[in-house]
């Protein structure tokens, strides 16, 4: 008997077009970012029934997250990492799955003209 472990879902590399940063040119021009999502917890129902109604989709998953960063104008990559935790947790939280928690990584490629990539990661628990 296989013992059961926490199942991992996600997302890589998505990139999202937006206004997001402090300078002024930033907050003028959107630019790229790159997003990493990864729901973790229990899949079992889709490993079982092999029926997409039993999954995550994807593609819901891209799309809020592409509306919540085009929508949210954020400044700082913290508050666009938590409001995309938070909208996650309540478009999937409630969709039957047993969801424990969403990792959110967030690049901004350009920000340091090619000298590094900072990031945001951020692991909200699902309640």
């Amino acid at each position: 008997m296989v013992s059961q472990s926490q199942d991992r879902v996600g997302i890589r590399d998505l990139p999202v077009r937006c206004i997001v940063g402090v300078l002024a040119r930033e907050r003028e021009q959107a630019q790229e970012l790159r997003v990493d999502v990864e729901f973790r917890g229990d899949f079992s129902a889709a490993v079982a029934s092999d029926g997409v109604g039993d999954a995550l989709d994807y593609a819901v998953a891209a799309k809020v997250i592409e509306q919540v960063l085009v929508q949210g104008k954020f400044q700082l990559l913290e508050a666009a990492a938590g409001a995309l935790c938070d909208q996650l947790a309540t478009r999937f939280g409630e969709s039957g799955m047993t969801l424990q928690s969403i990792h959110v990584r967030i690049r901004k490629p350009l920000a340091l003209g090619g000298g590094g990539v900072p990031f945001v990661a951020l692991e909200r628990r699902v309640s």
